[in-house]
């Protein structure tokens, strides 16, 4: 990583004028601006909603990313019906797909490493006695169990148990919800019982990513966003850090959530309303992973953390190393900041820990080291945690995790499944038709090139160039660490260039 010249450090930053805190002027919006207040559909089941927003972002949403939708829904739908067509029916996954798509991709996240009381009262009839001697991992996808499919469209919560052998994660065993007598299969099972276990498993995944996990990176960072932009003077450095990575999502958040139109609705007479049921079933699985589910260990509710919670997967590597780039860069930006800036950042804190109360307080904030991890992480989690999220699912074939299955899983084992009857063209081409509007990135503006406006601050004119010094820096590290990933053969998940700088799809 790269380092300023000890010439160009700054020991003694230098403010040269106030944050003249009760200035109307020196706020985004005349300190009119948006507030976080609990949710509207569910208040105690989802992340608090920020629903009044300013005139300018709107307009900014509407012209950069809204004309987007408006023209795919229009244009695309040719390629989503020569797809459809083509792939037709539902399509098995052989065993080594299966294993490598959920533990060493993006849908690795969902591992949780050995066998829980609860997780062993499940499988205890076929676990092998000497379960502790072996590496287990499971991923728990009984949130399905939630859903409220249509008439026709069958869905059911499924466990894979893996075990790990030469390194790598098998799956050993499935337990099917839905299944009538046999629950739990795996590779030897007789008729179509695991292969369809695979397919609901793919579909829970797909779900887990799509509606529950993945919404953990867009909305709790409403509050964020909001109470930055409403208390944090416009001089402010830390306000000018944040600025560039909250453009877009408060709009973008709100038409998810709030829109008769929005794809968690899944009206379905929008051509992209591709999920499997209706708004309130989609919308628990949302809940699902903000408030938990009780009585199950994978499902602890929210906790916002000030560091990358940690899963055995090549995808967590990719994701670490970006933080610490990040970090790095944060830290020095952060040295900068005088006493007066950080009692007005207590107070930020304070607010924010109102609404998410496991962010830091403001009496924790005052120690930078605090301040450093709090910014760090919003600034990961809303560029590169969610990039990363949306482009690894959009280069998985869609075939291969199916949001539809028209094959009830209470028959499966009774007879030989049709799976060219198990999805209809119609239900792919919904899908089709979601992916490329809403599941595969769409940048408006990205990490890599990212210009903090550090010009802005009320320092001097030395501490400004300072500043932007550090962001020049930063933007090489980046480059530098794309090139250090290669030469490590870690995979890349999404290249540099294609992480946008904020939530903008």
């Amino acid at each position: 990583m790269q380092t300023l010249n000890e010439r160009t450090k700054l020991s003694n930053p230098k403010a040269i004028n106030s944050l003249e805190k009760n200035s109307r002027d020196n706020y985004l919006y005349n300190r009119e601006g948006p507030w976080p207040q609990p949710s509207p559909r569910d208040p105690k089941g989802e992340a608090p909603a920020v629903l009044r927003l300013p005139r300018q972002e709107k307009e900014s949403w509407k012209k950069e990313i809204g004309k987007r939708y408006m023209k795919n829904m229009w244009t695309y739908w040719p390629k989503a019906l020569k797809y459809s067509i083509k792939h037709k029916g539902l399509s098995k996954i052989d065993d080594l797909e299966f294993n490598d798509l959920l533990t060493k991709g993006v849908f690795s996240k969902f591992l949780s490493k050995g066998i829980t009381p609860q997780k062993k009262k499940i499988f205890e009839a076929v676990f092998p006695f000497d379960y502790n001697k072996g590496d287990y991992y499971v991923i728990d996808l009984s949130l399905m169990s939630f859903t409220k499919p249509f008439e026709g469209i069958f869905a059911s919560g499924t466990i894979i148990l893996f075990e790990k052998i030469d390194n790598n994660l098998k799956a050993q065993f499935i337990y099917v919800d839905e299944y009538e007598n046999d629950k739990i299969v795996n590779p030897s099972s007789e008729s179509d019982l695991w292969e369809m276990a695979k397919v609901f498993a793919m579909q829970g995944a797909a779900y887990k990513l799509i509606l529950s996990e993945h919404a953990l990176l867009h909305f709790p960072f409403d509050c964020i966003n909001a109470i930055s932009k409403s208390s944090l003077p416009i001089n402010s450095i830390l306000l000018q850090l944040l600025l560039p990575h909250f453009e877009h999502t408060l709009v973008l958040n709100k038409v998810v959530l709030n829109s008769t139109a929005s794809p968690v609705e899944n009206n379905q007479k929008f051509p992209y309303s591709g999920f499997l049921g209706d708004g309130d079933g989609q919308r628990s699985l949302v809940a699902c992973a903000y408030s938990g589910i009780d009585g199950n260990d994978n499902y602890n509710g929210y906790n916002y953390s000030k560091e990358i919670e940690k899963f055995d997967s090549p995808y967590y590597t990719f994701l670490l190393e970006y933080y610490k780039v990040i970090k790095n860069f944060v830290s020095n930006v952060v040295q900068i900041i005088d006493e007066e800036e950080m009692q007005l950042i207590a107070e930020w804190a304070k607010y924010i820990n109102q609404w998410i109360p496991t962010f830091s307080n403001g009496e924790k904030i005052m120690n930078k080291e605090t301040l450093i991890e709090e910014a760090s992480m919003i600034i990961w989690d809303v560029s590169v945690a969610h990039s990363a999220d949306h482009y690894s699912f959009a280069q998985i074939p869609s075939y291969l995790i199916p949001l539809r299955v028209r094959i009830d899983p209470k028959s499966v084992g009774n007879k030989l499944v049709n799976w060219k009857k198990g999805m209809k063209i119609n239900d792919m081409f919904r899908y089709r038709m979601e992916r490329e509007m809403f599941f595969k990135p769409t940048n408006v503006s990205t990490l890599h090139d990212t210009k903090y406006r550090f010009d802005k601050v009320r320092y001097s004119k030395e501490t400004r160039t300072y500043l932007e010094e550090l962001n020049t820096i930063f933007l090489n590290d980046l480059v530098q660490l794309e090139n250090k990933l290669k030469s490590k053969e870690i995979p890349s998940y999404i290249p540099l260039k294609e992480i946008a700088r904020s939530i903008q799809y």
